[in-house]
């Protein structure tokens, strides 16, 4: 690793490359909170000629188990992940309806889905999500829910952790979108974008 500082302006006056810079939106003062960057040395001129960055991660760990390292742009999502666990202490009949316990992978599922689909829209559309939250839902499934004053977004991972369900609309009730996904193969451009850009 390089032991000075790099700013943007520095690291600028260098082709990057091999690189999901994370950078679009930070400023000079955050940009080494973020990012890690390394020198290629080209054997022919024996100097640096370019740069490699890639984010700087934080792990999420339950009991003992890494869930996900997240880009730390992206760890403001770790709080209500957090607040999730307590649906893994939830017991059969805990509503008094017969609902039954909810099982850590579908838990697992879904907080691993929330962080990729998050590293996904800002590595590539430069977008942070907003924040969800994180439900327990009907048969043992978990919702992701975001709502406010512009859209609504719920998605609906089974209790198998291989599927989801989709629903948006906003705030107007004149556009509504449903769908369906398998989580091990889909296309995150097809899902909506949780942000205040709708």
């Amino acid at each position: 690793m390089l032991t000075q500082e790099y700013t943007k302006e520095k690291v600028s006056k260098h082709k990057t490359v091999g690189c999901r810079s994370y950078s679009s939106y930070l400023d000079n003062d955050r940009y080494n909170d973020f990012i890690e960057i390394k020198p290629v040395k080209s054997s022919f001129y024996n100097k640096e000629i370019a740069f490699y960055s890639f984010p700087k991660l934080v792990s999420y760990i339950y009991q003992n188990e890494t869930i996900a390292n997240v880009p730390k742009v992206l760890e403001y999502l770790i709080t209500t992940v957090k607040k999730s666990e307590s649906i893994l202490f939830l017991e059969n009949d805990f509503d008094d309806n017969g609902s039954e316990k909810y099982d850590f992978k579908t838990w697992k599922a879904a907080v691993v889905f929330l962080f990729d689909y998050a590293d996904i829209l800002y590595s590539n559309y430069n977008t942070l999500i907003d924040i969800p939250k994180i439900y327990n839902a009907p048969k043992g499934s978990i919702d992701l829910f975001w709502e406010n004053e512009k859209y609504t977004l719920l998605i609906n991972i089974d209790k198998k952790g291989k599927s989801a369900t989709f629903y948006t609309g906003n705030s107007k009730g004149t556009q509504q979108i449903r769908g369906e996904f398998k989580l091990d193969n889909h296309m995150v451009q097809l899902l909506p974008f949780p942000t205040n850009m709708i």
